[in-house]
């Protein structure tokens, strides 16, 4: 699969593109590498009393343009790390 078809299937499905060129719905994003591609979750780690909680990204899946297809219209191909 080509970066672009991939491009497009997300914003079918109502994904928007933020400034760094990653794709978000909700709490989760596709962030786009060179050969591949990771569906990540966000993840607020709680406050404490020395610093307020900040927002991370969690690997989810991943896989490589190349395995990636899209079947029954759903992405196929993307593994656990």
């Amino acid at each position: 699969m080509k970066p672009e078809d991939l491009v497009a299937y997300l914003l079918s499905k109502g994904y928007v593109v933020d400034s760094y060129g990653h794709y978000h719905k909700g709490e989760y994003r596709f962030k786009f590498q060179k050969t591949s591609v990771r569906y990540e979750r966000s993840y607020r780690t709680p406050d404490t009393e020395y610093s307020k909680g900040e927002k991370r990204w969690i690997p989810v899946v991943s896989g490589y343009f190349k395995n990636l297809s899209i079947v029954d219209g759903k992405i196929s191909g993307l593994k656990r790390q």
